[in-house]
């Protein structure tokens, strides 16, 4: 199976329409053979590492990539819907993150539980609609309607997701993109 995208979420304006079609092409596809603490501790790692090739990390003495910002930090959580959190990390530059990242953590973890779809889709598509989410029951900051959560789906279940992956500290678009991206080298992985 391809899980690789043409199109990446950041080559979109936040209001464009056919960013839609990509957010529910990340759902169709992007789903998980089998999952444990194990799988979510080993993509942890790998979203971890994806991070830190992009952005640098201080800690490691990595640099960011030419052409990108440094400085940055985030937050990362993998949760299940039972209350299990497997795996959570910061990462990045020294104080680039605070205790209001595991808010909107915590918000978009909100969003994906309530609706199955990712924050980032939730957010573009009230906004396409021309709502705020706080009109349509989604108040802020228990729910955040931004990029950076993004459901655990099972192939073989078409019920609902099982957690999130949950990113928190970048630009919204960047926060999808970094789990997308990762999702794209590691699902193949456990197809072996």
């Amino acid at each position: 199976m391809s899980y690789s995208f043409e199109k990446k979420a950041t080559d979109f304006k936040l209001n464009d329409p056919a960013l839609l079609d990509l957010l529910d092409a990340h759902h169709a596809r992007l789903r998980f053979p089998k999952f444990s603490a194990h799988i979510a501790f080993e993509l942890g790692l790998a979203l971890r590492e994806e991070f830190a090739a992009r952005y640098g990390d201080e800690e490691s003495g990595r640099k960011a990539m030419q052409g990108v910002k440094e400085g940055l930090g985030a937050v990362m959580a993998i949760k299940l819907f039972d209350g299990q959190q497997l795996f959570a990390c910061s990462i990045g530059k020294a104080g680039a993150t605070t205790a209001d990242n595991w808010t909107w953590v915590n918000g978009k973890e909100a969003v994906v539980k309530r609706t199955g779809k990712a924050s980032f889709l939730m957010g573009r598509l009230f906004e396409i609609q021309g709502r705020k989410p706080e009109d349509k029951g989604f108040p802020f900051p228990q729910y955040a309607c931004h990029g950076g959560g993004y459901p655990i789906w099972l192939s073989s279940n078409s019920t609902g997701p099982i957690g999130t992956i949950l990113v928190s500290g970048l630009p919204q678009a960047e926060d999808h993109q970094l789990i997308v991206d990762t999702l794209v080298k590691f699902l193949p992985t456990l197809e072996k």
